[in-house]
């Protein structure tokens, strides 16, 4: 079929473009298309984009709003960054966040659809995401990396969903938070160093029974100055 198929790196980036639709032909989308285009206030993505690009709505304040398409499978490093978009749904097809590919944005809500495919959340990908008081964690995901999480002082409340495959903890990524208890899945075996570094409203950890737990390392709950609970559960 004819039409547009790419479109390169840094394509309209710092441009004064107000409003951008990339057409369904278009399946590469590469970082920086849009980064800094301070005046652009609608997005239309293609429907068969694959991969969002790192930077991708870096430095785009008037765009408010984002439908990611059923096709997309990976989100590039700091890809909101700078950006006001406040909610985003994430589709089950994405199986890889990047690094710090949400930091520092101003996001409210962050829904994966279910049956998500997300295997790896990456180091900083969600840090510093201020606004965000909620997290539902896919059952999907095995690994939650250095600093996931790191400083959303905000964040009350970590789900996981029924029947996780979750293996690793890593450092401090749910340092600073607001969690006020947290319920450890039971294929979880390693929480990291500074885990919940100053966590200080965190109450109660408990630990499902038959907990496959097999390290729990130095300073995981240092400064969590409000923990009185800690439950390993039955046959730990």
């Amino acid at each position: 079929s004819y039409g547009l198929k790419s479109i390169q790196l840094g394509a309209f980036s710092g441009s004064g473009l107000k409003s951008l639709t990339i057409p369904d032909s278009v399946y590469n989308v590469p970082g920086n298309i849009v980064d800094n285009c301070i005046n652009l206030e609608s997005l239309k993505l293609s429907d068969n984009i694959i991969d969002l690009g790192n930077n991708f709505f870096c430095n785009t304040p008037k765009i408010k709003s984002v439908t990611l398409p059923k096709s997309l499978r990976t989100i590039g490093r700091n890809a909101f960054t700078g950006s006001n978009i406040k909610s985003v749904i994430i589709p089950k097809t994405v199986a890889l966040i990047y690094k710090s590919a949400f930091e520092n944005a101003i996001l409210d809500s962050i829904e994966f659809e279910e049956g998500s495919n997300l295997s790896i959340i990456e180091e900083g990908a969600f840090s510093g995401c201020k606004n965000l008081k909620t997290i539902t964690i896919p059952a999907a995901v095995k690994e939650i990396k250095e600093k996931a999480f790191l400083n959303c002082t905000n964040l009350e409340r970590v789900v996981f969903e029924k029947n996780p495959r979750l293996k690793n903890l890593n450092s401090a990524c749910f340092s600073n938070t607001a969690i006020t208890e947290i319920t450890i899945p039971k294929p979880l075996e390693i929480v990291g160093t500074y885990a919940f570094d100053g966590a200080s409203k965190l109450e109660t950890v408990r630990f499902e029974d038959d907990s496959e737990l097999t390290e729990l390392l130095g300073w995981a709950f240092r400064n969590c100055s409000n923990l009185t609970v800690v439950d390993f559960g039955k046959n730990s």
